[in-house]
């Protein structure tokens, strides 16, 4: 039987996207929710619903009109596609899928070059399965970055961040400072199979 999702709206219940036409529904590899609506843009939902992480709308995004007709998920990139009444727009989410194994896990960009922006763009860790733990150490064994699925979740300001079966890493060490030229071990489990996986990184400052 469907239930309405029930949100806290200043400390008031509310159903979610109450008296607001959804035109479409689709889950990420996070398990987050992009819903698609007529007149109100496109909302971002955690997996429960309870926090907007985003809501784009044609005031604050390419979104050329706030009439969302369809939305489509890539789920191997999580890039979301978004059909309005007035064209399609293409969004880089990141949330993509998790793998049911680390054999094909890798870095991306490795090495990572002077120019290359860490703290905008981002240390990718690709193809990583759905319950981890990683923890990111310099080559001598030194802790510099750890972070767990369900936990560091993105967009909450962790410097190792998980989404779906992506990390992502700033490139900040644990006194949030970002780290020097070196060789980086990621140590990638899987809190479920106890598979494990290293990798390294090369970073150049």
């Amino acid at each position: 039987e469907a239930q309405s999702i029930i949100v806290l709206d200043d400390g008031l219940p509310q159903e979610l996207l109450f008296q607001t036409y959804v035109s479409d529904i689709e889950v990420d590899g996070s398990n987050n929710k992009w819903i698609g609506t007529i007149g109100a843009g496109l909302y971002y939902f955690s997996s429960d619903g309870q926090e907007t992480i985003y809501h784009f709308t044609k005031d604050n995004s390419p979104l050329p009109t706030n009439n969302v007709v369809d939305v489509a998920i890539d789920q191997t990139n999580g890039i979301v596609y978004i059909a309005t009444d007035k064209g399609l727009v293409s969004y880089g989410s990141g949330g993509s899928e998790t793998m049911t194994t680390l054999e094909n896990a890798f870095i991306f960009p490795n090495p990572v070059r002077p120019d290359y922006n860490m703290n905008d763009k981002k240390i990718q860790i690709r193809g990583i399965t759905e319950n981890m733990n990683i923890k990111i150490t310099d080559i001598e064994g030194n802790l510099v970055a750890e972070a767990q699925s369900n936990v560091n979740t993105r967009y909450r300001g962790y410097n190792l961040e998980i989404d779906g079966g992506s990390a992502y890493w700033n490139g900040k060490n644990l006194g949030n400072n970002s780290v020097a030229s070196g060789v980086y071990l990621i140590m990638l489990s899987d809190l479920d199979s106890y598979e494990t996986k290293v990798l390294k990184l090369m970073v150049v400052r």
